[in-house]
């Protein structure tokens, strides 16, 4: 789920209206998956989730 949130964030970060800035929001998306930076995100999210579900 949180990876599915995050793919529609960067689809509507990516799809923008001037060509320039949606190659150059593409090409900075890329390099963040290169770097892995998805999956720690998500990775991030899921531990404060628990962690705010196990202080409720």
């Amino acid at each position: 789920m949180i990876l599915e949130e995050l793919r529609d964030a960067t689809y509507r970060y990516t799809n923008h209206p001037d060509p320039k800035e949606r190659e150059a929001r593409m090409q900075r998306v890329l390099d963040s998956e290169v770097q892995g930076l998805t999956e720690e995100t998500a990775t991030r999210v899921a531990a404060n989730e628990n962690a705010a579900a196990t202080a409720a």
